[in-house]
């Protein structure tokens, strides 16, 4: 299997054992290391009568090359790092220790092409609407910046040039929160409504949990935890959170925002609202863990359907929410992201694919059958 982008500095070649593969290294390996991409650089050495000089090094141009080959029967076996993913193996341990190890990212041979630094993101208007626009939008652009919004948009624009998912999801999920929080100040939704009536309902809760089930828990946590006991410091910490109940939840700031903008009912069913806590999850996990987290009922190949429509979704909305609420934008592609995202906690589809049920050869086959017969009974 031929690895690119492995930064790996050997001048001579070598052959190296990592776990189960071995690294080839050739005599063009090495040459080949030359046509990596440089950052500038500064080193500290001595000139041809032993003074000490600085040199410095401009950054260079480079592109992908092939600088080993790693051997193996199979992929290695399962993943020593993700042991519980299915579908993810050995190999994919090793390229990602070699990225880690190098700072540079390492490519199998069959990922060069679809590089994501070098894909384009979708329009967020037409053409046609872009020639309509353009004149008139660069006074906009003065609002964009009263409201803050301009590192909302510098996130989606950079998002589809992140070289992987956690890191469009990144981008994504900053533009998103960007907005969201901007949209919920604005609009006052960072208190509940009815705030007299929520603070005295929080207060008798308190000190209900003050006077009866945290005394409890301080006895049980004492006894069953004996070696991790519950300090004052911890136990203050417990009653900070508790008396931190007249925020909402940023899940309920995140349903109150989408369905402002029509994206969510405002009396959603069950699995609608599971969807959205689904997209709250996902987006969770890559803020706050930089992964993906699984939903345990749905296997391995499902979550990272799912998980993949969040990630678009989710740069979507807050694209959806500069262009029609702050750019002053109207034109079809806001109606087709806006069906798009309606479609998804409706009824679990993006884009006609069901990425709860049908894997992507079942969709297209979809359709392709659908396509076919359509125009057949015509």
């Amino acid at each position: 299997m031929k690895l690119y982008n492995f930064d790996h500095g050997f001048r001579k070649p070598q052959a190296i054992r990592v776990g189960p593969f071995t690294l080839r290294i050739t005599e063009q390996h090495c040459e080949n290391l030359s046509l990596l991409k440089r950052n500038r650089s500064f080193s500290e050495t001595y000139d041809e009568n032993l003074n000490p000089v600085l040199r410095r090094s401009s950054s260079t141009h480079g592109g992908f090359a092939e600088t080993t080959v790693a051997e193996c029967q199979g992929e290695g076996g399962r993943s020593e790092l993700f042991p519980n993913n299915t579908g993810v193996t050995a190999l994919f341990d090793l390229v990602l220790l070699l990225s880690f190890l190098t700072g540079r990212r390492v490519y199998l041979e069959n990922e060069i092409d679809g590089d994501h630094r070098l894909t384009p993101g979708e329009w967020a208007i037409e053409g046609h609407t872009l020639q309509r626009v353009l004149p008139h939008i660069w006074p906009r652009l003065q609002h964009l910046a009263a409201t803050g919004l301009g590192d909302a948009m510098y996130c989606i624009v950079f998002a589809p040039l992140a070289p992987e998912a956690i890191g469009r999801g990144a981008y994504a999920n900053a533009a998103l929160d960007t907005v969201c929080t901007y949209w919920a100040k604005v609009f006052g939704k960072t208190r509940y409504e009815n705030q007299s009536i929520v603070k005295k309902a929080r207060d008798k809760v308190v000190n209900a949990i003050d006077k009866s089930l945290l005394y409890q828990a301080r006895k049980l946590i004492t006894r069953v935890f004996p070696k991790e006991g519950a300090s004052e410091e911890e136990t203050a910490d417990i009653l900070a959170r508790l008396r931190g109940l007249s925020s909402p939840s940023a899940l309920q700031k995140m349903t109150w925002f989408l369905q402002a903008l029509d994206l969510f009912p405002l009396q959603p069913t069950e699995e609608e609202t599971s969807r959205l806590r689904r997209l709250n999850t996902v987006r969770n996990g890559i803020a706050h863990g930089g992964t993906i987290r699984s939903d345990q009922k749905l296997d391995h190949e499902v979550n990272l359907r799912v998980a993949g429509a969040i990630l678009i979704l989710t740069g979507l909305i807050a694209e959806y929410y500069l262009v029609r609420e702050i750019l002053k934008i109207d034109c079809a592609a806001l109606s087709r992201t806006k069906f798009d995202v309606q479609e998804f906690f409706k009824h679990g589809i993006f884009r006609r694919h069901q990425v709860f049920t049908e894997d992507f050869e079942q969709y297209v086959d979809r359709l392709e059958f659908e396509w076919i017969s359509g125009h057949a009974s015509q």
